[in-house]
């Protein structure tokens, strides 16, 4: 266990034009409250959208609420258009906090709920808030659900599958050994890091933390086991970043603090030179005086390089992405110094925590960015909640009292190393990218991507012999082929869109 000081390199900044302006927003909601928590980029070039809402069918929403606030998700195209909406929930309030891709091309939801049973809700909870964990085929149907808690609040921060197919789950505990919660508490909130396997079951778990109040804030996962990162107040009498790194049997090989003022961290991320970045706010909460902060350090805990970052009275971030090329945006919002008003904010890092850019983007009243996502189009998708309604640089109508805010960005100029951006790469030109199907085997669903747009196309699916299996027209560039009445085998997909025709292999193993 490493403590480290931290001298700040203190920056005030201008705009800069390194992210581009904005190519198209949406307002997404009903006539009551969204909020929204995570975001992903799709397989099939698309976007999915997770949080709450308590509204019931309006707006753009079309499924009435079951209870007070159920779990939502939005599916869209790269271009913004509706694919597919779902609302899943119980009895009480159900937070959907993270999302993330399954190799089968379904999704695995992570968040928590107080419900009972009943509705979509198939355990009865174990009190307070518990972890509620639905796996989704490709068309968002619930596959398998399950929930962990004890008999306090339970509260999931963040999940993701492992590379053999089984699950990664953080949050943070205030429960004892109760319910389905078998490890002994140690302050009064501890991280709990849960192991599943690919039907959810419980491998493992584990609870961290000090004497005082430790919070989880995000995680990251890479072939050795997974990076936590926490807001601990047992090590300080001011809140520091925690930094732990768990193995795959979940013993702790790394464990860092990092703060000499009050540190709230918002996400942390492995580079590919080997070490580690976390980010997030610094400063006095008492005061409000807040502001944006990231770390760079070794995995001897030793400090690379640190960065604080001055935008508003009160700069508070919410996440962190790591984008393809390498650089570190981290999302949040700052409040104005006269204005008073939560404004979007985009901060870039180098993988050294060394600051590139920042952006902001501003409306009437308050909006808060959750998210961040990069596009396969080397842009950006910005993903919050806002209650402001038409003014500055928001250009859609509110549909209730607080709305997702969506902004795309073009694209984000590529970082290049120490020295700067590109202007340009050759990694996106639309002539060479190929159909593509996922996954492959299958066991049942597979997903088609057609990587372009087109007028009409066509396909067809035959068996090795050459006999026709399947036809349809496909309407979008993405079709879901269910293979469920299909036997086991290797066949041959073919489409044919305006003039061009592609092909692959598709492998049902079972």
């Amino acid at each position: 266990m490493k403590l480290h000081l931290l001298v700040s390199t203190f920056i005030i900044l201008s705009s800069s034009g390194a992210a581009q302006e904005i190519a198209w927003q949406q307002s997404l909601g009903g006539n009551r409250e969204e909020h929204l928590y995570d975001a992903i980029s799709t397989y099939d070039y698309g976007l999915l959208l997770a949080g709450s809402s308590a509204s019931e069918s309006s707006g753009t929403k079309t499924d009435g609420s079951v209870a007070d606030l159920d779990y939502w998700l939005w599916k869209m195209t790269e271009d913004g258009k509706l694919e597919w909406q779902k609302n899943y929930g119980g009895e009480g309030n159900d937070y959907l906090y993270s999302v993330s891709y399954t190799q089968d091309g379904g999704y695995i939801l992570g968040g928590s709920s107080d419900s009972s049973k009943g509705h979509d809700k198939t355990s009865e909870g174990f009190g307070g808030l518990d972890y509620w964990i639905l796996k989704l085929n490709p068309l968002g149907e619930i596959e398998w659900q399950k929930t962990y808690g004890g008999s306090e609040d339970d509260q999931l921060t963040a999940i993701a599958q492992t590379e053999d197919g089984g699950f990664w789950v953080a949050g943070t505990t205030s429960s004892a050994v109760s319910g389905n919660k078998k490890s002994v508490s140690i302050g009064n909130e501890d991280i709990w890091v849960l192991r599943l396997d690919k039907k959810g079951t419980l491998l493992w778990e584990r609870t961290l933390g000090g004497l005082r109040k430790d919070t989880c804030k995000g995680m990251t996962q890479t072939s050795e086991g997974l990076w936590l990162v926490a807001h601990s107040n047992s090590q300080a009498l001011h809140g520091q970043a925690q930094a732990l790194f768990l193995d795959h049997e979940g013993s702790t090989q790394h464990d860092f603090f990092f703060g000499d003022v009050p540190t709230e961290p918002a996400g942390i991320a492995p580079t590919k030179a080997g070490h580690v970045v976390i980010s997030g706010s610094v400063g006095s909460m008492e005061n409000e005086e807040t502001d944006y902060w990231a770390v760079a350090f070794d995995t001897e805990g030793i400090v690379l390089h640190e960065q604080r970052i001055d935008l508003g009275k009160q700069d508070r971030a919410t996440n962190m992405a790591a984008l393809p090329d390498g650089q570190l945006v981290l999302s949040g919002f700052s409040i104005g110094k006269e204005t008073l008003k939560e404004d979007y904010t985009l901060v870039s890092f180098s993988p050294t925590a060394k600051l590139h850019w920042k952006k902001q983007f501003q409306a009437n009243k308050d909006d808060r960015l959750k998210q961040v996502v990069a596009t396969q189009d080397r842009g950006l998708l910005l993903a919050g909640t806002s209650n402001s309604i038409k003014a500055y640089d928001k250009t859609v109508a509110t549909k209730g009292h607080l709305d997702y805010w969506l902004i795309k960005t073009g694209k984000v100029k590529r970082y290049v190393g120490e020295d700067g951006f590109a202007e340009e790469d050759e990694l996106l030109q639309e002539d060479k990218r190929q159909i593509s199907a996922f996954p492959i085997p299958a066991k049942r669903f597979v997903t088609v991507v057609v990587p372009f747009d087109f007028n009409t196309a066509q396909l067809t699916v035959h068996d090795l012999n050459g006999r026709l299996l399947h036809q349809q027209p496909m309407d979008s560039r993405t079709e879901i082929l269910d293979m469920k009445l299909w036997p086991q085998g290797i066949f041959l997909l073919q489409v044919v869109a305006d003039e061009h025709t592609m092909e692959r292999k598709l492998v049902k193993d079972e």
